[in-house]
């Protein structure tokens, strides 16, 4: 949790700095941002994010790939102003789907992982097919 904590911080700091790195390579540099070492960082980050997560809470499906898209459709794509949104609509997400998990076939209860993987591929093929009439996802 602690190691969690450290990379909630680190991400936190280079939030602005990803969000200028998600204008391209050249633009990047040109700012004086090194892209290929921020790349190799960001890569990092997400690796050692993804095996903290699945050590200390299991597999969420679809998690990541739902939540940001969602909450960048509706805000924008600026990483530093939605880092918290996507935040706290993944935390409800999560808390939603328990709370299903156990209503649902009471007194019996549904793995959350199973349910957020349903959630997660209807909204998945959703945002696809959505994204194929206007914008890529």
């Amino acid at each position: 949790l602690f190691l969690g904590l450290i990379i909630l911080i680190a991400v936190w700091k280079l939030s602005q700095t990803f969000t200028i790195m998600n204008l391209g390579k050249e633009t990047s540099e040109s700012l004086g941002i090194s892209y290929s070492l921020l790349e190799k960082l960001a890569l990092f980050l997400v690796a050692l994010t993804t095996s903290v997560t699945m050590i200390t809470v299991g597999a969420l499906p679809f998690l990541g790939v739902i939540v940001p898209n969602l909450v960048r459709k509706r805000y924008g794509d600026n990483l530093s102003q939605t880092k918290l949104m996507v935040a706290l609509v993944g935390a409800n997400l999560v808390l939603a789907c328990d709370i299903l998990s156990r209503v649902l076939i009471r007194p019996y209860e549904l793995s959350v992982s199973l349910l957020l993987g349903i959630i997660g591929s209807l909204v998945f093929i959703l945002l696809l097919w959505r994204g194929g009439q206007k914008d890529a996802v």
